[in-house]
């Protein structure tokens, strides 16, 4: 079934499918902020594992990106920005995935104190032109 829209900046109509603006309302974008606090004696350990879990996390379709963040006055409190297509993918599917399960497991013995985690819906994204 489709049924027409018409875009009210432009003034354009179009036809698109109730199935595919259903599933647009759906999916919004959600980025994580999670906050650790890793052990010193465990540091490296940590980065070998949660280097792999974003190396295999890259290739996901529904990845966005993501970028880890170490504290200028403490080497051992880190940060994690990560983007996902879809909260509810990232629940049902995405923390299930076998290449987490080592990082899953070693988290307690890896951190000091268990992680602090928010959810966050981009409103809007600035990037210098030619830059990543």
């Amino acid at each position: 079934m489709t049924s027409k829209v018409i875009d009210l900046t432009t003034g354009e109509a179009y036809f698109t499918s109730i199935a595919h603006e259903r599933r647009k309302e759906s999916a919004m974008p959600v980025t994580y902020l999670i906050k650790f606090d890793i052990r010193p004696e465990q540091r490296e350990r940590f980065m070998a594992l949660l280097g792999s879990v974003l190396d295999a996390m890259r290739h996901e379709p529904m990845f966005h990106e993501a970028v880890l963040h170490a504290d200028p006055e403490n080497e051992n409190r880190m940060m994690l920005y990560e983007t996902w297509e879809d909260h509810r993918d990232v629940l049902e599917v995405q923390v299930k995935r076998p290449y987490r399960n080592e990082w899953q497991a070693a988290l307690p013995e890896l951190l000091a104190n268990p992680r602090d985690i928010s959810v966050w819906h981009p409103l809007r994204s600035d990037r210098a032109s030619g830059r990543d």
